[in-house]
C-alpha cells in the first residue's frame, strides 16, 4: 500500500478521438505530432497554439458509453480503487445521456466528483440542478474551454476527493474512508461466507509522550507507527487512523488466527523501530485486539465490538500483546500456548456456561406465524424441532425480517428459512471440546442436546464473560432484561425467581387478553411448569416447544392467571 497512489479518472465520452486528448492535457502521454496536437486543439480546446502538457501523475480510464463507464466505477470499487473524478459528456448517443450517466454513478459511488461537459445542451441550469441536486459533487463546463480550465478541474476535484477521504496528520484512509470500505467487505463476506478479520491498535501510554515530551513528538510518533502499518499491510488491507492514537485494520479473506499471527508481527516491529526525532529515538508499544467475522453475524458492527473487546483486554492484561476475541482474557497474548489455554476449560463444569433457550417451534410452524413472534418478543433466535422433539434446525430473527415486505413468503414453513444448528450430545462433551470447536469454526454458539432434543447453548460471549470474572455475567443482571436480550435465561435463574416468572407470565397474557388474539404470551402454564422442573440426575429437561397451531397464538386463556398459579 502507498500513501499517495496515482488519483484516478474516468473519462466517458462518446468520441475516441476525444479520449486521447484528455489524456494529452493530464497524463503525460508520450510525444505527438503537430498534426495530433493541432487536431486535439482545434475539437476539444478551440486552439490554435500547441498546448503545454505536464504529467500530473493521474491515471485515467475512459468509456464511450455511460453504461460502460459504470461498470468501470463498479470494477474500480471491487479492485478498491476508487475513481476520484470523472469527466462526463453530456450528449452521448445511442445511450444514456450525461445526467442519465451521473445519476447511475452516483448510485453505485457517491463520492465521485463529476465535470459534465456541453457544447450543445438539452438542459437549462434549473432542469440540471432539478435532476442531480443542489450540491457541491459536480462541475458544468461548457463547451470549447481550454486545457488550463481542464487541468484546474483534475487538480481541485481530486485534491479535494483525497483531503475528504484521509487523515490529515498521517496521510491513512480517515474513518468515513474507511467505513466505506469496510461496508464493502463485510456485504463480499456475507455473501460468499468468507472470512473477514478486524484489529484495532491502541498505542500505549501514549499521553505520557505528549506530556512530557510535547505534541510535535506525538505526532511524528503516530505518523512513525502509521509508515509501519502501511508497509505491513497487504495490498487488500484497509489501514485507518481511527481516531487520537488509536488504529484499525480490515484484513478481507483473513481468519482471527491469521490476523492475529500478522498483528504479533506488527507489534514486534513497533517495539523494536523506534521513531527517529533529530537522532534521538523514541520508542513506543502497541496494544492490539483482533476479531473475525462470525457465520452468524448479522452486522458488522458485531466484528468491530469483538476487537474493541479484545483491545480492551489485550490493555488490562499488560499492555503490549496481541488477544484474540475468541480465546478471552485467558490468553494473555500470541506468544502464550494455545493448547494450555484451551486446557484451562478442563475443569469448568458444562452446566457453568450452559444457556437454556426459553422455547423451540415446531417445524410445521410458518413464516408468517414466527413473524408475529419476533415482533412480540425481542429475541435474536429460536432453535428449531421436528416431529419427534429432536433438534432440526435454528431460526434467527433477522433472516424471518427480511421476509416481511415479501407476504408470498409468509405462508411457507419456517424450514425454508432455517439455519443449521451446530449441535453437541451433553453425555461425554466438556467445555474444553466445545471451546476448541467454537475456536476453529469461528461460530459464536453451539447447540446442546440430550437424546437429540434440545436443552440449551452455549455462546461465545458467556465464555468470555465466564473468563473474565469466572462467574455467569447474566446473574448480575435483572433476569427479564437477560432474556429480552438474548432470548435466553439460565434455569437457575428461573428457579430462583418462579414467582416473579409467574407475575411477569400473568401481565403478558392479561396485556394480550386486551389487546388483541394476535399478541399473545410466549409461554403457557404448561410450559412453565415444564420450565421449572429440577433436573433429573443433573439433565434438564428439555426446552418447552411451542406448537403455534393453524391460528398462529399460543391460546390465550379465558382469564388471566393470578401469580399463584
Amino acid at each position: 500500500m502507498s500513501h499517495s497512489p496515482p488519483q484516478r479518472i474516468l473519462v466517458i465520452d462518446d468520441q475516441a478521438a476525444i479520449h486521447e486528448d484528455y489524456r494529452k492535457i493530464l497524463g503525460g502521454s508520450p510525444a505527438v505530432s503537430a498534426a495530433a496536437v493541432d487536431r486535439a486543439a482545434a475539437e476539444l480546446f478551440d486552439e490554435t497554439s500547441e498546448p503545454q502538457f505536464h504529467d500530473e501523475g493521474y491515471e485515467i480510464d475512459s468509456a464511450l458509453q455511460g453504461q460502460e463507464g459504470v461498470a468501470l466505477v463498479e470494477k474500480a470499487l471491487a479492485e478498491r480503487r476508487p475513481y476520484a473524478m470523472a469527466f462526463v459528456d453530456i450528449r452521448m448517443p445511442p445511450g444514456w445521456d450525461g445526467i442519465e450517466t451521473v445519476r447511475r454513478i452516483w448510485s453505485v459511488d457517491p463520492e465521485i466528483l463529476i465535470v459534465i461537459c456541453s457544447a450543445y445542451c438539452d438542459y437549462s441550469w434549473q432542469e440540471m440542478v432539478s435532476a442531480l441536486g443542489r450540491n457541491d459533487r459536480y462541475l458544468i463546463l461548457r463547451k470549447p474551454f481550454d486545457n488550463i480550465e481542464v487541468r484546474q478541474c483534475a487538480m481541485a476535484l481530486t485534491e479535494r476527493w483525497r483531503a475528504s477521504r484521509t487523515d490529515v496528520l498521517t496521510g491513512l484512509l480517515n474513518r468515513r474512508a474507511f467505513g466505506n470500505y469496510f461496508n464493502t467487505e463485510w456485504w463480499h463476506a456475507q455473501q460468499r461466507d468468507l472470512p473477514l478479520a478486524f484489529a484495532m491498535f491502541d498505542l500505549d501510554r501514549f499521553k505520557q509522550i505528549n506530556d512530557t515530551m510535547g505534541h510535535p513528538v506525538g505526532d511524528a510518533v503516530l505518523r512513525h507507527v502509521s509508515q509501519i502499518l502501511v508497509a505491513k499491510c497487504h495490498a487488500s488491507f484497509s489501514v485507518c487512523r481511527y481516531g487520537g492514537e488509536e488504529f484499525c485494520v480490515l484484513l478481507p479473506q483473513t481468519t482471527e488466527r491469521e490476523a492475529s499471527n500478522w498483528a504479533e508481527h506488527v507489534r514486534q516491529t513497533v517495539e523494536s523501530t523506534p521513531a527517529l526525532l533529530d537522532s534521538t529515538p523514541v520508542y513506543v508499544t502497541t496494544s492490539i485486539g483482533v476479531g473475525q467475522r462470525l457465520h452468524d453475524d448479522t452486522s458488522g458492527e458485531q466484528l468491530i465490538e469483538r476487537a474493541d473487546q479484545a483491545l480492551i483486554s489485550a490493555k488490562a492484561t499488560g499492555r503490549n500483546r496481541v488477544v484474540r476475541h475468541s480465546m478471552g482474557s485467558r490468553a494473555r497474548s500470541e506468544t502464550d500456548n494455545y493448547g494450555g489455554v484451551v486446557d484451562g476449560w478442563s475443569n469448568v463444569a458444562l452446566g457453568d456456561v450452559l444457556s437454556t433457550p426459553v422455547l423451540a417451534l415446531k417445524s410445521t410452524a410458518t413464516i408468517g406465524q414466527v413473524i408475529q413472534l419476533f415482533g412480540t418478543c425481542p429475541i435474536e433466535s429460536i432453535p428449531v424441532v421436528n416431529a419427534d422433539g429432536r433438534l432440526a434446525g435454528v431460526v434467527a430473527a433477522a433472516d424471518i425480517f427480511q421476509l416481511l415486505p415479501r407476504i408470498d413468503a409468509w405462508t411457507k414453513t419456517v424450514t425454508s428459512v432455517m439455519r443449521q444448528a451446530h449441535a453437541f450430545e451433553r453425555e461425554g462433551t466438556s467445555v474444553r471440546s466445545i471451546v476448541r470447536w467454537l475456536e476453529e469454526s469461528g461460530l459464536s454458539c453451539a447447540h446442546v442436546t440430550h437424546g437429540g432434543a434440545p436443552v440449551g447453548v452455549v455462546r461465545r460471549h458467556k465464555l468470555l464473560g465466564y473468563a473474565h470474572g469466572g462467574s455467569n455475567p447474566t446473574k448480575e443482571k435483572d433476569w427479564r432484561t437477560a432474556a429480552c436480550l438474548s432470548g435466553e435465561v439460565d434455569r437457575s435463574l428461573l428457579w430462583s425467581n418462579a414467582q416473579r416468572l409467574a407475575e411477569s407470565v400473568a401481565t403478558i397474557v392479561a396485556a394480550g387478553t386486551r389487546e388483541g388474539a394476535d399478541t399473545r404470551c410466549l409461554l403457557d402454564l404448561f410450559s412453565l411448569n415444564m420450565l421449572l422442573e429440577e433436573p433429573q440426575g443433573g439433565v434438564p429437561p428439555a426446552m418447552p416447544i411451542v406448537d403455534l397451531g393453524p391460528s398462529g397464538g399460543l391460546g390465550t386463556p379465558s382469564a388471566p392467571p393470578t401469580p399463584s398459579s
